[in-house]
C-alpha cells in the first residue's frame, strides 16, 4: 500500500484519509450532489395564488391525490428556508429538509381552508415539528421524564437571566440559589440532558412556540388548535400598529400577545381604573378600528364570536 501524505492544517501533521475515510467522503459527496440536485429541480417551482391553495385544500379534503401533490411540491422550497435555521444541531441539511417535507405532507392533509389562514402559517408548524422531533430523537431528549423535561427548561430561563446579569456564563451554584435546589440536583438534570440546544429556544419571532410543544402532552391543545391560536394572534399583532397606544395595550392584554396570560375584562379595568364596561367598549372600538373585512372575520373566529 502506497503511504499517503502528509498535509499541515494549522501547523499539524495529518494523514490525508484513510480508506474508510475515502469512502465516508465519498458518501458525503454523492449526498451533496444529490442535494444540489434536488434544490436545482425544486428551483422553479411556481408559488401558489391564495385562491389556488384554497381550490386545492378543498379538492385534498375529498382525496384528490394531485392536488396534495400539488400542494406539497408548491411548498418545498419553504422547508429548504425553514430546515437551513437548523443546521449544525446534529443532523444534515438533506436529512432536516427530508423531516420537514413529512411536516409538510401532514400539514397538506389538514389544512382548513375555511379559516381564513394562508397555508404557510398553518404548515410551518408541522414542519418545525418534523424536524425537531427528529433532532430530539437523536439527541434521545425524549427519554426523559416529562417532569425533567420541564425542570431543565426552567433552569434554561434562569441561567439565560444571570447571563445577562452577570455578563458571563453563571455557574452552578448560582442557577440553583435562583431556582431554590441543591446544586447536585442542578448539576444532576443537566447532566442528564445532555442536549446543548435550548430546551426554550423559540422556534419563531417571539415567545410562541417552543421545543417541549412538539413533544405529547396529553393535557396539551392539539396541534391544529395551537397553530390556529398562534395565528389568530399573529393577525392581531400584525393590526396593533393603527391603534392607539391604550387601545393596542388594551388589546394584548385582553388577547396575552405578549406571552402573557389573557386578562378578563375586569382585571384589565383594574390596571386602567376603568369599568369593566368601559374596557369593553374600548375593546370594541379597537377592533372595529382595524377595518380590513378579511381580518375582522378571523379575528371574530379567534374571540369566538359569530
Amino acid at each position: 500500500m502506497r503511504r499517503c501524505r502528509i498535509r499541515v492544517f494549522r501547523g499539524t501533521a495529518m494523514p490525508v484519509a484513510t480508506a474508510s475515510q475515502k469512502e465516508d467522503a465519498k458518501a458525503q459527496n454523492l449526498k451533496r450532489t444529490a442535494l444540489e440536485l434536488y434544490l436545482k429541480d425544486i428551483a422553479y417551482n411556481t408559488l401558489l395564488t391564495p385562491q389556488q391553495e384554497f381550490d386545492l385544500a378543498v379538492r385534498i379534503r375529498s382525496g384528490d391525490r394531485k392536488s396534495l401533490e400539488k400542494m406539497v411540491e408548491s411548498n418545498l422550497r419553504f422547508v429548504i428556508t425553514i430546515s437551513k435555521e437548523y443546521q449544525g444541531r446534529g443532523l444534515p441539511l438533506e436529512d432536516l429538509i427530508a423531516e420537514g417535507n413529512v411536516g409538510l405532507v401532514r400539514a397538506a392533509t389538514r389544512y382548513d381552508e375555511t379559516v381564513g389562514v394562508k397555508f404557510t402559517t398553518y404548515a410551518v408548524w408541522w414542519i418545525r415539528q418534523g424536524i425537531l422531533s427528529a433532532l430530539a430523537e437523536k439527541a434521545r431528549m425524549v427519554r426523559l421524564p416529562v417532569n425533567k423535561i420541564k425542570h431543565l427548561c426552567r433552569l434554561e430561563r434562569i441561567a439565560s437571566g444571570l447571563k445577562q446579569e452577570l455578563g458571563r456564563e453563571p455557574n452552578t451554584e448560582e442557577v440553583a440559589k435562583i431556582a431554590e435546589m441543591q446544586p447536585k440536583q442542578v448539576q444532576d438534570l443537566l447532566d442528564a440532558s445532555r442536549w446543548h440546544v435550548s430546551l426554550d429556544s423559540p422556534l419563531e419571532e417571539g415567545p410562541d412556540t417552543s421545543l417541549l410543544e412538539i413533544i405529547e402532552d396529553k393535557e396539551a391543545e392539539s396541534p391544529e388548535r395551537v397553530v390556529m391560536r398562534r395565528a389568530m394572534i399573529e393577525e392581531i399583532r400584525s393590526a396593533l400598529e393603527t391603534l392607539s397606544p391604550r387601545e393596542a395595550q388594551i388589546l394584548k392584554m385582553y388577547f396575552g400577545i405578549n406571552g402573557d396570560e389573557p386578562m378578563t375584562l375586569e382585571q384589565i379595568g383594574n390596571q386602567f381604573s376603568l369599568t369593566k364596561e368601559r374596557v369593553r367598549q374600548i375593546r370594541d372600538k379597537a377592533l372595529l378600528a382595524l377595518k380590513h373585512p378579511s381580518r375582522m372575520r378571523r379575528i371574530k373566529v379567534y374571540l369566538g364570536e359569530s
